[in-house]
This record gives C-alpha cells, sequence and structure tokens, in this order.
C-alpha cells in the first residue's frame, strides 16, 4: 500500500516525460544487466562443455573418431596375427559377415549397451574389449557356420566395437545344453581396407 501511494505521489510531483525517461532507464539498465549474465552463464557453461568433451576424447581413444553416420560395410583387414589365423579378412554385407577363412554368419540387431555394462559371467564389456567405459557396444544376434571362431562352436551373438577405420568383433558361444552359460571368444581386431 505505502509503494502505491509513494508511485501516485512521485507521478504528481515529477513531470511525466522525465518519469517516463527513468523508468525507461531502469528498465533497459535491469534488461542489459539480465542479458549480460546470462552471456556469461553460457559462456562458461560452453567453456566447461569444451572440457569435458576433450577429456571424454582424450579417455576414450576407440571410439574418438566414430562418426554417428557410419555404416558397417566393405571389407577390413586383419589388425593382428590371431586375427589373421581365426578370421582372415572379414567382409561385412548387410547383415552378412563373410570369413575368408572360410563360414558366414547372419546377424540381426540386438541391442546398444555402454562398455560398462556386464556382458557374461560378471566381466564387462569393457574388460572383454579392453577398452575404456563409455563406449558404444552394439550386439547382434548371430546364425550361421563359422569354424575357425570360438574353437568350431555355436556363435550365438556377437559383440561389435566400431571406429571409423576400425572394427572389433567379440564372439559369444552358444551354450551346448539348455542352462549352460555363454562364453566369451577372442576378440577379432580388424581395420578398414583403403
Amino acid at each position: 500500500m505505502l509503494g502505491m501511494l509513494l508511485f501516485c505521489v512521485a507521478v504528481s510531483i515529477v513531470p511525466a516525460p522525465t518519469f517516463m525517461r527513468a523508468v525507461e532507464t531502469t528498465a533497459v539498465a535491469g534488461w542489459t544487466g539480465a542479458r549480460d549474465r546470462t552471456l556469461d552463464m553460457v559462456a562458461k557453461g560452453r567453456t566447461r562443455l569444451d572440457q569435458l568433451g576433450s577429456r571424454a576424447d582424450a579417455a576414450s581413444p576407440v571410439a574418438a573418431d566414430a562418426g554417428a553416420d557410419t555404416v558397417l560395410a566393405g571389407d577390413y583387414a586383419p589388425a593382428d596375427d590371431r586375427t589373421r589365423t581365426q578370421s582372415g579378412t572379414v567382409s561385412f554385407v548387410g547383415a552378412d559377415i563373410r570369413l575368408e577363412v572360410g563360414g558366414a554368419l547372419n546377424t540381426r540387431p540386438d541391442r546398444l549397451a555402454s562398455s560398462e555394462a556386464v556382458a557374461v559371467h560378471g566381466v564387462t564389456w569393457a574388460e572383454a574389449f579392453e577398452i575404456p567405459a563409455g563406449i558404444q557396444v552394439e550386439i547382434r544376434q548371430a546364425s550361421g557356420v563359422a569354424p575357425s571362431l570360438c574353437s568350431g562352436g555355436r556363435i550365438g551373438r556377437l559383440a561389435l566395437v566400431q571406429t571409423t577405420r576400425t572394427v572389433m568383433i567379440l564372439p559369444i558361444r552358444a551354450p551346448a545344453r539348455s542352462g549352460e552359460p555363454e562364453t566369451l571368444c577372442p576378440v577379432l581386431h580388424l581395420e578398414k581396407r583403403r
């Protein structure tokens, strides 16, 4: 009530143009201050996000060059001797995976998981692939024959970690009998052929 009384007194004493200029100046100063504080908060937030992003890129070199639209297709050469022996060159054609040493698997999507999720027997995907936490792992259902993988056992699923130039495949042997657990097999390390 007192504020309203003071407002009425101010309006009656101060000429209208002067009063309006004072109100306008106060409003503009308030708006400018709010805008400056907002821009400052946005700049600090952007700097913080850049710091977190660069830290994440440094911490996860496996997926640092992965693109959101990367499609797994074409021929990939073995990146180590074990992969050369077990698979040779691997060709990705649609949902099919063909091994140079013999065998082909037809796959279909199962799910996506984070590398810190448990894969099998309490082992995380990060431990199985030897990659940092926070990396996306693609899990696919698999059928077909690939005798060189998993000691000739039937492969039930595959887990894949993909970057722009590399792919790691973790075959998972299906249980031989009902009630038995799945078994993780050695990881294949592949590089995109140029």
